[in-house]
């Protein structure tokens, strides 16, 4: 098969590029591929001189069928250190884990440009759909002051902000349960099962070491220690991400697991942001707030989870009620007609739905766009469902979470409610107990999607719809009308001159998609500069018709049926309900 070479960018610590180029080569290949093994093993770790598993097949992949060859070499200098064996784990079989020497760590790093060879057919892969195009070609007129974003970056790591973040030992509060591991001593604690903070500090401490906490990470070290880890790696992968704008190294490409669009700004750190110009004019930032529970909320609405949900409340014979409705002067509601049909194809007619024919079309998966300005999905579901619908598309989720759950911050119940989406369905930990006791409907549903389709496949779903939303929908319409723009997965980058006009643009998809969202309009500096706290209401114009579908066990009265309706109803705008004719 024929292959090519390809360029590529990395930034490594400057006694880690010594030392390689200390070692006696045949030929520049054999150099590129240390560095390249050494640029792998960068981006795998999050934490500088952390040990980090990776599979023999993506070092194949990646390097060669002979990768050993080069790893060894580094091994052989010192560069790179790993462990013993792929099953040195007490019988378990793991892969092996590798990390840079951490004594060629410095507070220096350098960027170096070396080759790959890759197939033809890979090389080919270059995605040119519309928006990556168009990705590619706005990053090329992006401007960063690689001065200044060096000289943030510095003060950040000399006074210490990355520590804010980080709680060690009795800042963890005690009651939650933590997966931790260790960069010296990685076999003292089986960091496959789960461990009470309070024990996993006590035999830490009991050792010399500490619990340390980074957002969503546990690691057993000693503080000092991990803050000099920490500050190598924040110069490493900051220094990457400027390295990427300052020698005009950019790529945009579609993920073909989540759809996602990957490009140098969805890595792009938050604390440089300020610093990159385009048009001489800075970055304002769209974001739909709690995008991920927004989603999922409008998911469950939208009956996607129908199977699932009938498998945990025992619904043998659930039924689809088909409304319709249209709007008068005075902003009430008539319903013009309705039916009650099965889902598994028998039909049964309520006594005053005689008016209308069995035989009526059912279609659930409708979207709200085809009837105009406004149609969408409503569900007898169980209370809490409820609340969390409408918590999600309030925005409001993380803040009644803390609340509920007597967290410190905001930032900690996002943690928390993030244990959902990726921890497996089996898994107990404490995010998940916690969240069990508020929303027990919501975790038993999304354990059995993921009992059901495979634990990985639930946030996949997620970000399949977050990208069918923000890059397939917003973004292309967005493009196709001459906008500036650059998508951030959940959120849309623009200028200022075109902020309102883009605010618009991306409001009208979301109202949809989503029917009530929130979103946050922030400057570079991730200061909000529009209000933003009001929901998109959900209005029809007068005459307008739209459909609901609601879905109820067959037993349910209709009397309740109308009390659900109503108060749902009441949610709209100035809306009332004026019954069935």
């Amino acid at each position: 098969m024929k292959s090519k070479k390809k360029k590529r960018l990395t930034v490594i610590h400057t006694r880690v590029l010594e030392a390689v180029n200390t070692i006696p080569v045949k030929s520049e290949v054999q150099r590129d591929k240390m560095l390249h093994a050494l640029h792998i093993l960068y981006k795998a770790s999050q934490v500088a001189g952390k040990y980090v598993e990776i599979p023999s097949t993506y070092w194949q992949k990646a390097i060669d069928e002979h990768y050993e060859r080069t790893l060894n070499l580094m091994k052989k200098h010192g560069i790179i250190q790993s462990t013993r064996s792929y099953s040195n784990f007490e019988g378990n079989k793991f892969c092996k884990s590798y990390r840079i020497n951490p004594k060629h760590l410095s507070e220096d790093v350098t960027t170096v440009e070396y080759e790959t060879i890759i197939s033809e057919v890979n090389y080919k892969r270059k995605d040119n759909s519309i928006v990556a195009k168009h990705t590619r070609r706005m990053m090329r007129l992006l401007k960063l002051n690689v001065r200044a974003a060096k000289t943030e970056l510095n003060t950040y790591i000399q006074e210490g902000g990355f520590k804010e973040k980080i709680q060690i030992d009795y800042e963890i509060q005690d009651d939650r349960f933590v997966k931790a591991d260790s960069t010296e001593l990685p076999y003292f604690l089986d960091d496959k099962i789960e461990h009470v903070a309070w024990l996993v500090r006590q035999i830490a401490n009991e050792r010399g070491y500490s619990l340390i906490k980074d957002k969503n990470k546990f690691v057993i070290e000693k503080p000092e220690l991990y803050y000099d880890l920490k500050k190598y790696h924040l110069r490493q992968s900051y220094g990457y991400s400027i390295a990427q704008f300052q020698y005009r190294s950019f790529y945009a490409k579609r993920n073909k697991t989540n759809n996602r669009l990957d490009s140098n700004l969805t890595s792009f750190p938050s604390l440089l942001l300020p610093h990159l110009r385009l048009n001489d004019e800075s970055l304002y930032s769209i974001d739909l707030a709690n995008s991920q529970f927004t989603i999922l909320a409008d998911l469950i609405e939208k009956d996607h989870f129908r199977n699932e949900l009938n498998q945990i409340l025992k619904l043998e014979t659930p039924t689809t009620q088909k409304l319709m409705f249209s709007t008068n002067s005075d902003s009430s509601y008539t319903f013009t007609r309705y039916v009650i049909q099965y889902i598994n194809g028998s039909t049964q007619h309520h006594p005053v739905a005689a008016l209308m024919s069995a035989n009526s079309d059912v279609d659930i998966n409708r979207k709200r766009s085809d009837y105009g300005v406004f149609s969408g999905s409503l569900h007898s579901l169980p209370s809490d469902l409820l609340h969390f619908i409408q918590l999600a598309k309030s925005g409001k989720i993380y803040e009644y979470i803390k609340d509920k759950l007597n967290l410190q911050n905001v930032r900690d119940a996002k943690l928390f409610a993030f244990e959902i989406f990726f921890a497996k369905y089996k898994s107990q930990g404490e995010g998940k107990r916690q969240l069990k006791k508020i929303f027990p409907t919501l975790i038993r549903l999304i354990d059995a999607y993921k009992k059901n389709n495979g634990n990985e496949q639930f946030a996949i779903l997620l970000q399949q719809r977050e990208s069918h939303i923000f890059i397939d929908r917003i973004l292309l319409r967005l493009v196709n009308k001459g906008y500036k723009v650059f998508s951030k997965h959940d959120s849309i980058l623009c200028i200022a001159s075109e902020l309102e006009d883009v605010v618009m643009e991306v409001r009208s998809i979301l109202t949809e998609e989503l029917g009530n969202y929130r979103l946050k309009i922030t400057d570079a500096s991730g200061e909000a500069v529009m209000r933003t706290d009001e929901i998109v209401p959900e209005i029809l114009p007068v005459g307008k018709e739209a459909t609901f579908y609601i879905s109820m066990p067959p037993n349910d009265s209709c009397q309740l049926f109308y009390q659900q309706l109503n108060l749902w109803v009441e949610g709209l705008q100035g809306g009332r309900f004026n019954g069935i004719p």
